[in-house]
């Protein structure tokens, strides 16, 4: 290492540096100003203790609880559909007597019928919104 930023560089960052090499880039005064510089950016001068690091990893019973609701949604869903799908509402036959027929297919008949007549029940215009 013959530059002298390059030797406070390494020391700063906790290489191995020879004694000698060290004392003759601090003999410089910009190579002594360099080192205050790199120490102020690393934090070690500022007086507050480095904090260790933080693991971000979710707990095991966190992810099992988690893995356990989705899989009772999902059953929940799956067995409403089901259920949906093959439920049959019993109609009893009047004809005959303790006989239950499955319900006819398809949409009842109406009870109301609304008729709606242009300029009577309406009125319809042209252009605009």
């Amino acid at each position: 290492m013959t530059d002298r930023l390059d030797v406070i560089a390494a020391f700063a960052d906790g290489e191995p540096v020879s004694a000698a090499e060290l004392s003759t880039a601090l003999a410089h005064e910009d190579a002594r100003a360099y080192l205050i510089d790199v120490l102020a950016l690393r934090g070690l001068l500022d007086g507050r203790p480095q904090l260790p690091a933080v693991s971000v990893a979710p707990k095991p019973s966190r992810v099992r609880w988690f893995t356990a609701a989705a899989a009772l949604v999902v059953a929940g869903v799956a067995g409403g559909y089901s259920a949906g799908r093959h439920a049959v509402t019993p109609v009893v036959d009047a004809g005959r007597s303790g006989v239950v027929a499955p319900a006819p297919a398809g949409a009842p008949a109406p009870t109301h019928v609304f008729r709606m007549e242009n300029g009577v029940n309406w009125n319809e215009r042209t252009g605009g919104n």
